[in-house]
């Protein structure tokens, strides 16, 4: 398991008490309209915003 994970998970057993997660998956880098998604290029989003995009639409 790769350091940041391990590190993670001890943050959160230590203010929660417990794991925050059972299985951690990777998705190397998101693609939006062909271009990286990231912070800095303004085209990041949370789940809930792509949920309530798919209602929309």
């Amino acid at each position: 398991m790769p350091t940041h994970h391990t590190n993670e998970i001890a943050q959160n057993v230590a203010s929660c008490g417990k794991n925050p997660a059972t299985y951690w998956i990777h998705t190397n880098m998101l693609t939006v309209n062909g271009q990286k998604m990231s912070k800095s290029l303004g085209n990041s989003f949370l789940p809930h915003e792509l949920l309530r995009e798919s209602i929309l639409y």
